[in-house]
């Protein structure tokens, strides 16, 4: 299924938040949400007072940083957290 976020949306991928105990990476059941995921759709931006388009900054395949309890969680083809761009902290920059 292909779906397009609208305004400024991001559509993002996270992996479950892990914590190394001994030397074994398990998986972290306290925390509720990851603070950080991928992009896998943008929307087109958010429409200025004049009616203009402001561009995107997040694109697909940048990672970002946001609140853990702010997206929404949907399931389309895969389990994705829906986050308005400015609710996102940041880009992380390889």
């Amino acid at each position: 299924m292909s779906v397009q976020p609208l305004g400024n949306f991001l559509f993002i991928r996270s992996e479950p938040a892990t914590e190394e105990k001994n030397g074994v990476f398990v998986a972290n059941a306290t925390k509720v949400r990851p603070l950080r995921g991928v992009v896998v759709a943008a929307g087109p931006g958010k429409v200025g007072k004049d009616g203009s388009v402001v561009p995107m900054h997040a694109k697909v395949g940048d990672e970002v940083l946001f609140d853990q309890y702010l997206p929404r969680e949907i399931e389309l083809d895969e389990k994705l957290l829906v986050i308005a761009e400015s609710d996102c902290y940041g880009i992380i920059n390889a």
